[in-house]
């Protein structure tokens, strides 16, 4: 008997457990089911803070809930000390909760009250120092074969600046104009694009050498069209330089590139620097800037011409600070190269550095002399970029003309051409038709093709759309070549079919010819041009 009580008692305290762990499990899963109704959203819509107090936009943003919240001081004609100017992300979007947001306020200063004054850029206090080669594990994505854009300033000025809101475009809005760039150049045939990001001694990335370029926040000197409004001098009201970028515009154009497989070329001007009657609203905390302050290194380390400065190469400390540009770009960013432009001595005027070349022995000829410091300033950036990522590719893009190179320019072509360890590649911008008097693009071409001796040393052609439509006013006989044909630039592709064997692929300038930077769409005045030569270009290199 006792023996059955026990096994009942047993049964029912087994029925009693499961009965509970059944409540229980029904209770878990309701207790589940509420904790995911009551997780906390991780999105939010961005609330429009521009106009409010720097102190009503952080509440408003904590309120939000954003988490990340950053400002920034700037300086703009007509606006309050301490009202928010413009914010990187776009009102009324949905972002994380923990996304980084920034905000411009206010300085209340002038532009020249603003260039004395420490800068605090959010972006580069966070920014992580790194060491040489931190960056040689990236891959850079480079082809046999370029068939390259250039993507200028001027094409890019109206994607970074919102001329209609007078703002730096938010950050989303930018990237969605990239990427439909990008999109176009490799659906239309191209595998490179090589972009202008350090103009004039500015920057279109996160520097510690260089100010942000007033082009980010609307250059006062130009109108949305990109038309000067006065002859080469800017109007510099609080729209330039001294103000800080919203977010780092690099990356994005980066991701953009290597999303449709295209190879990123970051195009620099080393020595051309800022306008004369620029300077004063560089921030004092820059090098260039110091320099200038100094009355000894403004008339040795700068010289000025009548309308623009630029970096003196003959002093060490001067290449050194040009060359930290390659530097930080390979470091910091997955370039694929870095791309050189065709500004160096910027005439044969011998006031230029004469101070520099009367203190050496070595050099009898002024140009030789020149040449030596291109050459030492070359070298130095290809091994600077050599050491960064022994992949990542550097080329120069000399101008066209030969002659101008090697005198007026004091540019070596030649020893670039027949040396290794200057440059990968050589991109000479052949601008020209067919019957221009002098440097004609075929003859041209060849000329360049027999200098080019090093076979480690890529002969790339630049090829300009630039002309299409116009007079070309140096050309001679054939100053009226790019009116009367809709054809040159079809038979230049074709010219260089011929020539593969020793062509290693050619360079556009550039986008705003052939697409409307903001929209996306073709451009008519070139569209007859542009549909002759693209099947044939298309076509090249397959």
């Amino acid at each position: 008997m006792k023996k059955l009580l026990s096994t009942l008692l047993i049964l029912a305290f087994l029925l009693s457990f499961g009965a509970c762990g059944g409540d229980q499990t029904e209770t878990s899963t309701e207790s589940s089911e509420e904790s995911v109704d009551e997780t906390p959203v991780n999105t939010v819509v961005l609330p429009d803070v521009k106009g409010q107090t720097s102190e009503d936009a952080l509440k408003m943003m904590t309120d939000a809930g954003y988490t990340n919240v950053k400002t920034v001081a700037a300086h703009k004609e007509g606006t309050k000390k301490g009202e928010v100017i413009a914010q990187s992300k776009t009102a009324g979007v949905t972002y994380g909760v923990n996304d980084l947001i920034v905000l411009q306020v206010s300085n209340g200063l002038t532009a020249k009250e603003s260039a004395s004054t420490v800068i605090e850029d959010p972006l580069l206090a966070e920014r992580e120092e790194l060491d040489v080669g931190a960056n040689a594990d990236y891959k850079p994505l480079n082809y046999d074969n370029m068939k390259g854009m250039w993507l200028s300033q001027l094409d890019l000025i109206p994607v970074y600046y919102d001329y209609e809101k007078e703002v730096q475009r938010t950050e989303d809005d930018y990237a969605g104009k990239i990427d439909v760039i990008m999109k176009n150049l490799k659906e239309n045939g191209y595998n490179t694009v090589v972009v202008q990001v350090h103009p004039d001694c500015d920057s279109m990335y996160l520097s510690k050498y260089y100010p942000w370029s007033d082009y980010l926040n609307g250059n006062s000197n130009r109108d949305e069209d990109q038309e000067l409004l006065t002859d080469g001098k800017g109007t510099l009201t609080g729209r330039t330089y001294g103000n800080t970028s919203l977010y780092d515009p690099m990356p994005i154009m980066i991701e953009a590139a290597h999303k449709y497989g295209l190879s990123f070329q970051a195009w620099i001007n080393p020595m051309r620097a800022y306008a004369v009657d620029e300077i004063e609203y560089v921030n004092d905390s820059y090098p260039i800037k110091q320099w200038y302050n100094d009355p000894e290194k403004s008339e040795t380390y700068l010289f000025k011409t009548t309308r623009r400065i630029y970096l003196n190469p003959a002093y060490e400390e001067v290449r050194e600070y040009i060359v930290a540009v390659a530097k930080e770009i390979c470091r910091y960013y997955d370039v694929d190269g870095i791309h050189m432009d065709d500004y160096f001595y910027p005439s044969g005027d011998v006031n230029y550095d004469k101070a520099a070349f009367e203190a050496q022995d070595e050099f009898v000829s002024l140009n030789e002399y020149r040449k030596n410091n291109i050459n030492l300033l070359v070298k130095a950036i290809y091994d600077a970029v050599k050491a960064e990522n022994k992949d990542m590719l550097f080329g120069i893009s000399p101008a066209g003309n030969i002659d101008t190179n090697m005198k007026s320019l004091s540019a070596d072509v030649k020893t670039w051409c027949s040396t290794a360890g200057y440059v990968d590649y050589i991109c000479p911008q052949i601008y020209f038709g067919f019957e221009h008097s002098t440097v004609p693009f075929d003859g041209l071409s060849e000329r360049w093709i027999e200098m080019n001796t090093e076979e480690s040393v890529k002969m790339v052609l630049g090829i300009t759309m630039h002309k299409i439509g116009r007079n070309d006013t140096y050309a001679g006989a054939g100053a009226f070549e790019w009116e009367d044909n809709n054809d040159i630039l079809k038979r230049s592709f074709e010219w260089v079919k011929t020539k593969t064997d020793d062509v290693d692929g050619f360079c556009m300038f550039s986008y705003q010819y052939m697409f409307d930077p903001l929209t996306g769409k073709r451009v008519e005045y070139t569209k007859a041009e542009v549909d002759g030569f693209l099947p044939v270009m298309q076509e090249l290199y397959k």
